[in-house]
């Protein structure tokens, strides 16, 4: 790793999912990982401290709602922070504040006639009423909290639905490579981003966080009534986040044609004897769950097909029958071929 690195999020713009692959990437790289959503800037201040000149470590840290405090981010750090479409930002929140257990939820408020936020939300007939009370309510400090996020030229903005639709992972592995990763650890990124993702082996897992992860939900869930009452109020905002009309999303820095590298340049990196361990540990990876399904091993056939004719693929064909058996080389060489 090249820098420290933070990562934040905002209320239902993939919270859980950012947490669980920075922090399983943190575990895999035997590195500090710093949950500061519930910290006091005082505290996360003498955390990082801490790290930075007693243990002297790099770290990852998170904050569920992007507060980070300003004298953090002027230290050796690169990160990312993730927005999503206002417009299903409401759904999302809409679909949460009416299932969850979050104490504040549950809180009689006068202004509701007594009721708490969820009963009040139950109560209302159609989803379109639902939507206007979230637009209202709840999710007016977090779209503004969006907005107002102020990265200090070192923390770059993602967009949601750029990752939540990058099933092959070239984004993703664009992403770690822009936050300073090197190659190997890229591949262990990606192999994080795949096992906690939706499109990934998390596929089909919901719980009281995650109800519809997909994109643009927005343009099925809304009534014409309640999208105009939402651009009324906050379409101004959300063309100011970069999310116009039927806009597709990227960030210019996640060139997906740069991510199909890293693992061949992981394995190059790490083709010497000495470091066999690393060279077992990508490859392993490359055939995670099954591997025609495992977007690293798609990863792996891509570099291999790219240099077969320079004489790399045979070499890394060779260190894959070495390392993880005859059956897996022979597989690589038939899809080569094919």
């Amino acid at each position: 790793m090249k820098y420290n690195i933070l990562v934040g999020t905002h209320h239902k713009t993939g919270t859980h999912w950012m947490h669980d692959v920075f922090r399983n990437l943190a575990a895999q790289l035997a590195i500090p990982f710093v949950n500061m959503s519930k910290l006091s800037p005082e505290q996360i201040e003498e955390r990082i401290n801490f790290l930075n000149t007693e243990r002297k470590v790099r770290w990852i840290g998170f904050h569920d709602h992007s507060r980070f405090p300003e004298s953090i981010l002027i230290q050796d750090i690169r990160g990312l922070r993730m927005i999503r479409d206002p417009l299903d930002v409401v759904i999302s929140a809409v679909k949460y504040h009416e299932t969850t257990d979050a104490a504040w939820v549950h809180r009689k408020r006068a202004n509701l006639g007594g009721k708490t936020v969820q009963e009040y939300l139950r109560g209302l007939e159609s989803f379109d009423d639902k939507l206007r009370f979230e637009i209202d309510d709840v999710s007016v400090k977090n779209l503004r909290e969006m907005e107002e996020f102020d990265g200090k030229g070192v923390i770059e903005t993602v967009c949601y639905e750029d990752l939540i639709d990058d099933t092959d992972l070239r984004r993703s592995a664009a992403l770690f490579s822009m936050l300073g990763f090197d190659p190997y650890e890229v591949v262990i990124g990606i192999a994080s981003m795949w096992r906690h993702s939706l499109f990934g082996q998390s596929w089909g897992v919901r719980d009281n966080h995650v109800k519809d992860g997909s994109s643009r939900q927005h343009v099925k869930v809304y009534s014409p009534e309640a999208r105009a009452y939402f651009d009324e109020r906050f379409g101004a905002l959300r063309a100011r986040l970069g999310y116009g009309q039927n806009t597709a999303f990227s960030v210019p820095e996640l060139n997906a044609e740069t991510a199909v590298s890293p693992i061949g340049s992981a394995l190059e990196m790490v083709s010497s004897e000495a470091n066999t361990d690393k060279v077992k540990a990508i490859l392993e990876h490359c055939i995670e769950a099954a591997p025609e399904k495992a977007p690293a091993y798609r990863f792996l056939v891509c570099h291999l097909r790219d240099h077969k004719d320079a004489g790399g693929a045979q070499r890394i064909i060779d260190l894959a029958i070495k390392h993880l058996g005859e059956d897996f080389g022979s597989g690589l060489t038939k899809l080569l071929a094919a």
